[in-house]
């Protein structure tokens, strides 16, 4: 980690940027990420990216195995610039590999199957798989998954819209998360400066020319 890069490209930050820097970053965490299985509307799935960073989630992991995922501008409304999106093209993969970097696998289903979100320990890191709109999540990632959990409902309607879903169980887990003193859920030193670094690309004009600069410099 160059810390002497990162300040070198925060001066080129105006001061109010870099408080909020500051103060968001404060508050992001990877101990919940979510994955998007082959989400069909791709204004569904921005609308969920958007819904991650407003309750502190750094990380959302995206599948294109059949529908391809690009950004709705109007409806993330630049939350891209700030939230890290990893796309993948096999949903067994990202599972394994979550799984490894020691995820729990929740996979979310609008039937009372599993268990309900206030029953989810949120003691382990926990990833929330969201299927597509039309048959949920595949049968393949639920045989992964280490839990189902759904959304406990009282209505005609057999369930929620998948943006509408994000944001209830994420509401409950991360307030869940921030109230439990014993779980470090804030991100790493490591993932800070990689967050920082990431948010500067996204800010800077001329990022690429600013850091050729800097160790034009000092080399």
């Amino acid at each position: 980690m160059d810390y002497q890069l990162l300040e070198f490209l925060l001066s080129f930050v105006s001061k109010n940027k870099t408080e909020k820097f500051s103060e968001i970053i404060a508050d992001r965490t990877n101990h919940i990420t979510l994955i998007l299985e082959d989400i069909y509307n791709p204004q569904n799935a921005s609308a969920v990216v958007r819904t991650a960073d407003c309750f502190g989630i750094q990380n959302v992991h995206v599948i294109e195995k059949k529908y391809e995922f690009y950004v709705s501008k109007q409806v993330m409304s630049g939350s891209e610039k700030w939230v890290n999106i990893s796309k993948h093209n096999n949903i067994l993969t990202a599972i394994s590999d979550l799984k490894s970097n020691g995820y729990k696998i929740l996979a979310t289903t609008p039937s009372p199957t599993g268990i309900p979100i206030s029953k989810v320990n949120i003691t382990q890191k926990t990833a929330l798989l969201f299927g597509n709109e039309r048959e949920g999540v595949s049968e393949e990632a639920f045989e992964q998954a280490d839990e189902r959990v759904y959304i406990p409902m009282f209505g005609f309607t057999e369930s929620f819209n998948l943006s509408v879903s994000a944001a209830i169980i994420l509401n409950h887990l991360v307030t869940k998360l921030r109230e439990n003193s014993n779980i470090n859920w804030q991100l790493s030193e490591t993932e800070r400066f990689d967050t920082y670094m990431f948010w500067l690309k996204s800010t800077l004009s001329g990022y690429d020319q600013l850091v050729d600069r800097f160790y034009s410099k000092t080399s």
